[in-house]
């Protein structure tokens, strides 16, 4: 696998999104950071997987049938390292730890703009 950055920097380039896409992928990361123990540890391409996942998912939830991402779609993009199947697997483990709880409130989302939006560079 290439460094977590130029993966995401392939997937960005192949896949395009609304900039709320990342922003909701980003969350449901932190929530998932939150559920996690402090020790928990995966594997060598767990950020690579999670990134593939949390963007697939805000995707969906987000977009309107046609234009979201699908995991074909992804999958072009990250040959030769994962198929739609692999992606697909990735999904609805991701929707488990979640526990499907995909809402963002406008506070939350105010919230992390706060907080992450100047690295980010986001505003509302």
């Amino acid at each position: 696998l290439p460094p977590i950055m130029d993966f995401v920097g392939r997937v960005f380039e192949g896949c395009p999104m609304p900039a709320a896409v990342p922003v909701f992928a980003l969350l449901y990361l932190l929530r998932l950071k939150q559920r996690l123990p402090p020790n928990a540890q995966g594997a060598v391409d767990t950020p690579h997987r999670l990134l593939l996942a949390s963007l697939l998912i805000s995707s969906k939830y987000l977009c309107e049938v046609g234009t979201h991402l699908t995991s074909a779609m992804i999958a072009r993009n990250v040959a030769p390292w994962y198929d739609a199947q692999d992606i697909n697997r990735m999904e609805r483990s991701l929707l488990q730890m979640l526990g499907f709880d995909l809402w963002v409130s406008p506070l939350e989302l105010n919230q992390f703009i706060a907080r992450y939006g100047h690295s980010l560079q986001l505003r509302l």
